[in-house]
């Protein structure tokens, strides 16, 4: 067996490590850790970080050895203003009753409910457009997708919230990244401008969340949206997790996080890689058309549009939401031949997984029949994570399945996008992989 400090390593700069790639080109430094080997160390400011690269070893990680693991303390500290103590940052002995109260909006039953008012909101924001407008299609992207989670999970229609929260949100993944990149690790509570900056935003965020769950509370608490579901659980005093409103804020800011994000941001570079293939754009255009005859998706249709399926798989491989995770283990674990010691930060990219050249040849060139019939079999288990895996597996994978789906279909349906550039978005690494805000496309209505 051998230990971290015998695990090949990164060259990098004395005392500060790779600090400054870290905060200049963080995706670059992903790629190059990556190149060393499945398993190798990497400094950062003195602290050792283990990376882990290769399909089996991660599934060693998350699976073999998932339930003695944490978000790192360092992550978890970054998101506290943010998201508080819920399903994404909480600890793991009470992980499993709060993913339970927030699992009954994304069962395949309930996914299976949503499409009408998927195709509903869409039809909202097209019916905004004019043709030939610019837009730029982030901010739109994840205007759309919070107004469906606001209706899906906490029964309220955040249309005229949207732009506020899209606001909120980009402060917040901006500054929280500013946070984790700090040289000098300076505590939140110090008020520098991008300390502040974050604070104001999360302050903005609770005053929002605050009015949704006290309007609840003055309601009948008869409909079965998220936050009656907390509310009952925090009238009966049941389980282990106390329910206090701060905890019910904190469930509620991970489901709008969590349930727009990927969806939006996988849209946005997916329209930006289309306009730039118009061959793989009229592909898809045309197996709508002829599926659907011009009526709008129903769930059912989903397995009618098989190059659909393939054009998502391969946005969220090239452009991972989830692009860098990280774990701290809570006692010793063993990943290959590599005794790993209680507490270290081990570290796993989708991104750089998503690279690996034997199992997606070409990886920088956007190919959706990688993940055709034929050529499916050739990804390994775990050698596609989108959503992470193990038991903190993405809640709301097959409503982002789902969602992306309807959303591509309905504008396909009704418009083209063209590009205002010849090249797709640049991706920026926030908290998650988000698209260069200022890329627009222009609107032509069909």
């Amino acid at each position: 067996m051998t230990t971290p400090a015998q695990l090949p390593k990164l060259k990098s700069a004395p005392v500060i490590g790779s600090i400054l790639e870290y905060r200049r080109d963080f995706l670059g430094l992903l790629k190059r850790i990556a190149a060393v080997g499945d398993i190798s160390t990497f400094k950062i400011m003195g602290e050792q970080l283990i990376f882990v690269n290769s399909p089996e070893l991660i599934q060693e990680l998350l699976v073999t050895n998932g339930h003695k693991l944490n978000k790192s303390n360092d992550s978890m500290d970054a998101a506290l203003p943010l998201a508080g103590h819920g399903l994404f940052t909480i600890e793991e002995k009470f992980h499993k009753q709060d993913r339970k109260l927030l699992a009954a909006d994304f069962t395949p039953k309930a996914v299976s409910q949503y499409g009408t008012m998927i195709n509903e909101c869409v039809d909202d924001l097209i019916d905004s457009w004019h043709d030939g407008q610019k837009v730029h299609i982030g901010k739109e992207m994840v205007q759309l997708t919070v107004r469906m989670i606001g209706r899906i999970s906490l029964g309220v229609d955040l249309l005229e919230e949207s732009e506020k929260l899209w606001s909120v949100f980009s402060i917040a993944f901006e500054e929280m990244r500013n946070y984790m990149r700090e040289l000098l690790p300076i505590p939140l509570s110090f008020p520098t401008p991008h300390h502040l900056a974050y604070q104001r935003a999360a302050a903005e965020l609770d005053k929002l969340i605050y009015e949704i769950i006290e309007q609840h509370k003055r309601g009948d608490n008869t409909t079965d949206d998220v936050i009656n579901r907390l509310l009952r659980v925090q009238k009966e005093g049941t389980g282990e997790l106390e329910m206090t409103d701060q905890q019910i804020r904190d469930e509620v800011v991970t489901l709008l996080v969590a349930g727009h994000e990927t969806t939006a941001n996988a849209l946005s570079f997916l329209w930006g890689n289309l306009v730039c293939r118009p061959e793989l754009y009229d592909k898809a255009v045309k197996e709508v058309d002829e599926v659907l005859e011009g009526r709008p998706a129903t769930p059912e249709d989903l397995d009618k549009l098989p190059y659909i399926a393939q054009l998502f798989h391969e946005v969220l491989r090239k452009y991972p939401p989830l692009y860098v995770l990280d774990r701290q283990n809570t006692e010793p674990i063993t990943l290959g031949d590599c005794e790993i010691p209680t507490d270290s930060i081990i570290l796993f990219a989708p991104y750089t997984l998503h690279r690996r050249e034997e199992i997606y040849p070409d990886p920088e060139e956007f190919r959706p029949d990688r993940f055709s019939p034929e050529n499916r079999g050739n990804i390994p288990r775990m050698g596609f994570l989108p959503f992470s895996a193990g038991h903190r597996v993405c809640l709301g994978k097959s409503l982002a399945t789902l969602e992306a789906t309807l959303i591509l279909v309905r504008f396909m349906q009704r418009l083209r996008f063209e590009g205002v550039t010849s090249e797709p978005p640049t991706p920026q690494p926030l908290i998650t992989l988000r698209p260069d805000p200022a890329y627009q496309l222009s609107v032509a209505l069909r």
